[in-house]
């Protein structure tokens, strides 16, 4: 084997390794970046949920949640209300989302 061959294939194993780390480092990467938009979409739920409580009896529900002065806590901002299903009657309110791989579902005033 040529001195030249000798160090390509040196070169390949020695490579091996960088690009098993470089895996690791995006798998780690995206993970958290998923931990980090979920952690947003529920303060968000927390946030609607919150208001959505607050709400007086006798006063009508939102129309949207785009009505709610939210403040899209934890790095939130409005792309995020695409994550909810949201349904008013006026009188009461359904919010949906999946949330840390669970269907979350929420209904406005509370049922007792």
């Amino acid at each position: 084997m040529t001195k030249r061959r000798e160090r390509h294939l040196l070169l390949a194993i020695a490579m091996i390794p960088l690009l098993i780390l470089g895996g690791l480092a995006v798998n780690t990467l995206l993970d958290v970046t998923w931990l980090a938009d979920q952690s947003a979409q529920a303060a968000l739920d927390k946030e609607i949920s919150d208001q959505l409580a607050a709400v007086p009896p006798g006063q009508s529900y939102p129309d949207s949640l785009s009505e709610l002065a939210l403040t899209y806590p934890d790095g939130g901002d409005r792309s995020l209300l695409t994550r909810f299903e949201y349904h008013s009657t006026g009188q009461s309110c359904t919010v949906q989302t999946v949330l840390w791989g669970q269907d979350i579902v929420r209904t406005f005033p509370a049922i007792k």
